[in-house]
């Protein structure tokens, strides 16, 4: 996932860096029911 970032009016870029990891799972039930989860892990 790529993170954009823009200089502040009247001030100089700072150094931001972010790192994201992201895990999904989803588990259907039946046809018509499933149960998911989304985590992100960001540095």
């Amino acid at each position: 996932m790529a993170q954009t970032f823009h200089t502040p009016a009247g001030g100089a870029a700072s150094n931001l860096r972010f790192q994201n990891f992201e895990v999904n799972g989803k588990y259907q039930f039946t046809p018509a029911f499933y149960v998911g989860a989304m985590y992100t892990y960001t540095t």
